[in-house]
């Protein structure tokens, strides 16, 4: 798809309802596509590799495939594409996990209070 600026990237995951990140680079700092897919309440299948370890929940709010390959995306796609119940759960909870872990709100109130421990 090539580089898309920000209003272009909430169009197609508004149109989407899966969310793959095949990624297995293992210095993965955050994920942050990860999170703006979740936030979208997309259905998410991801690695759990670097930072990500810290909001993805097999089963939960994502799919983590068990085998890091395309084998592994293709087994968890298929879950997916097939179960209409299972994509709605799991993008429902992913949403739930973005807005009470990570709104802008949150992150701005965690940030002051890190800062104001340094004063």
């Amino acid at each position: 798809l090539g580089a898309k600026n920000e209003t272009q990237v909430k169009l197609l995951l508004e149109k989407s309802k899966i969310f793959v990140n095949p990624s297995t680079y293992a210095l993965q700092t955050w994920g942050i596509a990860n999170l703006e897919a979740m936030a979208a309440g997309l259905a998410v299948v991801a690695f759990d590799v670097g930072g990500t370890a810290e909001y993805l929940r097999d089963g939960v709010n994502c799919l983590v495939p068990k085998h890091p390959s395309g084998k592994g995306i293709g087994e968890a796609l298929e879950r997916l594409i097939g179960n209409a119940e299972l994509r709605g759960r799991l993008g429902k909870t992913a949403k739930e996990t973005t807005a009470a872990k990570y709104s802008a709100e949150r992150m701005g109130k965690e940030y002051i209070a890190l800062y104001s421990r340094g004063k």
